[in-house]
């Protein structure tokens, strides 16, 4: 009889062991999720909330011929996740147009902006091309100039 009082009291202790162990990881983890600044899990809700955003505004945004070689994409980086709005603009103005539009939104997401100027011709390279033809950049579809003007101009 000794000998079976002394394995429940072993395998008791080692149940309080295991649950002590188990709390303490879960401890662990809470705070990891919950407490610090960034971590994976925050980084892809960001990022989620950035894919949201741009499948719910991208299409109204680029109805805008200037906006074309604009790109949109859910990005690490930032505090912890962002929308990422790279590309090229024309002009400065067209530049702060974007930062307007998309500020007047109101994203529940950072965005950072990485705008560019460029000439005409580069711009219009950067343009994808179903884009272009949409737009008729650089020539419309009867030849005549497109909202940029006469390219031989350029």
């Amino acid at each position: 009889m000794d000998r079976t009082w002394r394995n429940r009291r072993g395998s008791s202790g080692r149940l309080v062991f295991y649950a002590i162990a188990l709390l303490g990881i879960a401890g662990v983890v809470g705070y990891f999720v919950w407490f610090t600044p960034c971590n994976s899990v925050k980084q892809a809700a960001a990022m989620s909330r950035a894919q949201a955003y741009i499948e719910a505004h991208q299409a109204a945004f680029f109805k805008e011929w200037k906006f074309g070689a604009i790109l949109w994409q859910p990005h690490t980086g930032g505090r912890c996740g962002c929308l990422l709005v790279s590309g090229l603009v024309l002009e400065e103005a067209d530049a702060d147009a974007v930062k307007a539009t998309i500020a007047a939104t109101s994203p529940d997401v950072e965005v950072i902006y990485q705008l560019e100027t460029a000439d005409k011709r580069t711009w219009v390279e950067s343009v994808p091309p179903e884009r272009r033809e949409e737009f008729g950049l650089p020539l419309k579809k009867d030849g005549s100039p497109g909202p940029l003007g006469d390219p031989a101009t350029w």
